[in-house]
């Protein structure tokens, strides 16, 4: 889950893109020309079950730089799954759990702020707990700010036990003192992320006493962006935390060298955390609040106690899978490979020298097989690696998710269950399987037409029995009521692709007024001034600024987008929010108002849009 989701993904040309391209997955990192290898010699580990050849997976396999067009796409497999509504009316719903001991419950938690119930089947009005209070303020527009994280203790219904009635939310704060501050003091904080310990209410088991407040863990983040932020408690009954890098790729502190700030063994960021919220295993670490586990691989020498692994981009959404007790983490890649990793204890998964089971070349762009540098830092390759291409052209930001344990759909039992949040520009998340053995992946069927998700796939949830959830939202920001919560079960009948054809109006270049024309207008008056550099007083020829674009949109009604060559995209219809957006040089820079950091809103009425849309339509035939 944009990531959710980061904004833009770091890309090679300047180019139009769609506002919301990935979630959590980032926007522009401001990077160094150069990513210098570690002191030490970088191999790939051998430690058993960590590193998996994936040659045979390696579809769109990076030749001198850039992909094989030719890639071979994922297929579909013979799963084929239905969606049936739990819950609806979130804004964004982050988190699905439940709590130890309540079979009947779910607990959800939307970014805004709010953890709402659903009790046999019923979604109860009043909240479990309101954190609005302590959030900062988000963007409605898009936002990876927000309550991104929640878990509740494994002793939760235990009276005998501390754990009595605790559980933990993972929440992004205005800036104010904290446990770990920036490594550079000259940096603006953005937001803390705090991990909070809450009580449930003696009186009242649908409330949170909000006087139980107790902040375990804190730390400062200069981006909005890249914040990870899932919890769950793992089978040795310890708190696991994911932690995005913040969004400053490979810049370290000017007094540090670049080798990236998921690779800083004194920073939380781009790792996954152990502790013990409760403080009984372990040392006490930190502001006290909290204990390491003796055998976390910095406790007792330098490095932050609390590091249980590390060299992560933006591991959004992590589960354990409840049989085998692994630790499975989805992180997004940045431009050219998605990946879930397998995470053991002091494990190093690369980044920013390596995305998926390739190396970076010298820079944050272009990937190669070959280890570069002489040295050996054991860096762990990823249970599942793809290129965007393997799925479908603009796929973005993969969703992490659970290997499957329920009893609905048997034969998706010991399958591990992930998702991306979207296409680039377009409105609908894609469902996948996998075999973590093999690496096998899979796309589901989905009942009855086969068509994505009506919605930005967010995150997943697991209930006390084993069975998923789909989490979804209509809106790309934290606003609104689209945001739904819908169980994963068989679909009983067969799968029919559904086709829409397109109009003969909207296929007609020749008619002066017709859409086409005037879409084609638009689009060299409106838009392709900008579109690689092109002057604003001689518009560039659609076809030789696009390179020979490829439609990927199916029909009207669903977000539509252009490609260039390369895969990077170029144009992209939103008929939700109903606005194009262009790219600009300063990745961080507030453009316009409202919008998101680092674009420039173009407006555009609704007849504008249906004109440029069927132009674009035009470009595939």
């Amino acid at each position: 889950m944009t990531g959710r989701l980061s904004l833009l993904h770091l890309i090679t040309v300047p180019v139009l893109v769609f506002a919301v391209i990935a979630h959590k997955a980032g926007a522009q990192e401001v990077v160094p020309t150069e990513v210098r290898p570690p002191s030490k010699p970088m191999t790939k580990s051998k430690e058993e079950g960590a590193s998996v050849p994936r040659m045979s997976l390696a579809d769109g396999i990076v030749r001198g730089g850039s992909f094989d067009r030719k890639a071979q796409r994922m297929s579909k497999g013979d799963i084929a799954l239905g969606l049936q509504e739990v819950a609806s009316g979130f804004a964004v719903p982050m988190v699905l759990t439940f709590a130890p001991g309540q079979k009947d419950r779910l607990y959800i938690a939307d970014q805004i702020g709010i953890i709402r119930i659903v009790d046999h089947s019923r979604l109860l009005s009043e909240p479990f707990l309101d954190l609005r209070p302590w959030l900062k303020e988000l963007t409605p527009a898009y936002d990876e700010r927000g309550l991104l994280g929640l878990a509740f203790h494994p002793q939760f219904d235990r009276k005998d036990h501390p754990g009595f009635r605790k559980l933990y939310t993972f929440t992004s704060e205005p800036p104010g003192p904290c446990e770990v501050p920036l490594e550079n003091a000259a940096d603006k904080v953005d937001h803390l992320n705090v991990v909070t310990e809450w009580r449930a209410s003696d009186d009242d088991a649908s409330r949170v006493d909000v006087g139980s407040r107790r902040v375990v863990f804190s730390y400062a983040t200069p981006n909005f962006h890249h914040n990870g932020g899932s919890l769950a408690f793992g089978h040795d009954g310890l708190l696991y935390i994911s932690v995005g890098d913040g969004g400053t790729g490979a810049v370290f502190a000017p007094e540090k060298p670049p080798v990236g700030i998921a690779q800083d063994i004194e920073s939380p960021r781009g790792k996954i955390l152990r502790i013990d919220p409760l403080g009984l295993v372990g040392i006490k670490t930190g502001t006290g609040q909290y204990s390491a586990p003796s055998d976390n691989p910095y406790v007792g020498r330098p490095g932050l106690d609390a590091i249980y692994a590390l060299g992560f981009r933006n591991p959004w959404r992590m589960s354990f899978d409840r049989a085998t007790g692994s630790l499975l983490v989805g992180d997004v890649g940045q431009t050219l490979r998605e990946e879930v990793n397998i995470v053991k204890r002091g494990g190093n998964y690369g980044w920013p020298f390596k995305e998926g089971e390739f190396y970076f070349n010298g820079n944050l762009v272009t990937l190669t097989r070959d280890v570069p540098g002489a040295d050996e830092v054991q860096l762990v390759d990823p249970a599942l690696s793809y290129t965007r291409e393997y799925i479908q052209s603009g796929v973005l930001s993969v969703v992490g998710g659970y290997v499957y344990r329920g009893a609905a759909i048997p034969q998706l039992r010991g399958r591990y269950v992930f998702a991306n949040w979207t296409t680039s520009g377009g409105l609908h998340g894609q469902l996948f399987h996998a075999d973590l053995r093999s690496g096998e992946m899979k796309q589901f069927l989905i009942g009855p037409s086969d068509e994505p998700l009506d919605g930005y796939l967010v995150a997943f949830g697991e209930d006390a029995e084993g069975e998923l959830y789909a989490l979804t939202t209509s809106l790309a920001g934290p606003k609104g009521t689209t945001g739904k919560v819908r169980r994963l079960v068989t679909f009983h009948g067969e799968v029919k692709p559904r086709v829409t054809p397109i109009s003969t109006e909207e296929t007609s270049p020749g008619l002066a007024d017709s859409p086409i024309a005037r879409g084609k207008r638009l689009f060299t008056e409106k838009l392709c001034a900008t579109c690689h550099q092109t002057s604003p007083a001689v518009p560039a020829p659609p076809g030789e600024a696009l390179h020979a674009p490829r439609f990927l949109g199916k029909f009207w009604g669903q977000p539509l987008q252009v490609h260039d060559g390369i895969g990077g995209p170029l144009v992209g219809v939103d008929f939700n929010e109903a606005y194009f957006v262009e790219s600009v040089k300063e990745p961080m820079k507030k453009i316009h108002e409202g919008s998101t950091p680092g674009m420039v809103v173009v407006p555009m009425t609704d007849d504008e849009i249906k004109a440029l849309m069927a132009y674009v339509k035009s470009l595939s035939k």
